[in-house]
């Protein structure tokens, strides 16, 4: 296998997003590649750069990471970012990802709402 086929996990191309079965990704991984690829066409890409890699993996975790479940599994999981993530259905990736955004402004949970 080469180096791409090893970190492929699902592309966008001309007849929609495609999953590259690797016999490695469990569907939590699957469900995240998909969503990256989703985004990817939600931004209207051609190409890849790290801009669209960026807004791709954004568009994922917006979508896959339930913030407002964050603060009870990380209580559960006693913090570790890879076992909420799991929880969460999602990557440690989109999660890092989804908590960039958090603290950025760009995304809020139920917990940080102003009403």
């Amino acid at each position: 296998m080469s180096f791409i086929e090893d970190r492929l996990h699902a592309l966008l191309d001309e007849q929609g997003v495609e999953l590259v079965e690797t016999g490695r990704l469990d569907a939590r991984y699957s469900a995240c590649a998909i969503a990256h690829e989703l985004g990817h066409a939600a931004h209207g890409d051609s190409c890849s750069s790290p801009r669209a890699e960026r807004l791709a993996d954004e568009w994922a975790a917006q979508r896959l990471v339930d913030g407002d479940r964050i603060e009870k599994i990380a209580a559960d999981c006693d913090g570790a970012p890879s076992a909420i993530a799991a929880e969460l259905g999602a990557t440690p990736h989109l999660l890092e990802v989804w908590m960039r955004l958090l603290e950025a402004g760009r995304v809020m949970t139920m917990s940080c709402a102003i009403y």
